[in-house]
């Protein structure tokens, strides 16, 4: 969380998301086509209208319960599995496409990609401490892909909680 701040705050163009690109340019067309600033809700039904066919190709599988160690474990195969055999720099390539790999999910800002840098960095870390310790890439990676898995399940619940927070909010703003 420092980190995604610290990006946030000090990175240029670090608050932008897809979401907001897409946002920002519905809005842009809008006022081109009409003269009138666009309703910030447009943009949302918009993006409902164009994932709305793919919804199976972006979420796969389960989001959430056996669906997310499954998932920590396919991104770890990915980007760690035969890290004990790399340099400083196939290490960091690798952390680094690992934070911009999320910027496909449409929410995440640039400056939390970045962020996911470091958390590629060490869940690299963990997996080479792994490896050495027993030997054994299929241990490492499962060790990798625990804290990963856990790391996620963490920020979904965070995520679930301000969510629920905004929502009670907008339900007590109706009711008002």
């Amino acid at each position: 969380m420092g980190l995604l701040n610290l990006f946030w705050d000090h990175m240029p163009l670090g608050q932008y998301s897809l979401l907001s690109s897409i946002t920002t340019f519905v809005d842009f067309v809008v006022l081109k086509i009409t003269g009138h600033k666009a309703q910030p809700i447009l943009s949302y039904i918009i993006i409902a209208i164009l994932v709305a066919g793919k919804a199976p190709r972006l979420f796969p599988g389960n989001v959430v319960g056996k669906g997310v160690p499954f998932w920590a474990m396919r991104e770890e195969m990915v980007f760690r599995f035969g890290a004990e055999r790399w340099n400083p720099v196939q290490k960091f390539r690798s952390a680094l496409a690992f934070g911009l790999i999320h910027f496909d999910n449409i929410i995440y800002p640039l400056a939390a990609c970045f962020a996911f840098l470091f958390s590629g960095l060490y869940l690299t870390a963990i997996y080479v401490h792994t490896y050495k310790k027993t030997g054994s890439t299929y241990l490492a990676l499962k060790e990798s892909a625990i804290v990963h898995a856990v790391h996620n399940i963490i920020a979904f619940i965070i995520v679930g909680c301000i969510l629920t927070y905004f929502l009670a909010q907008v339900v007590v703003i109706l009711l008002n």
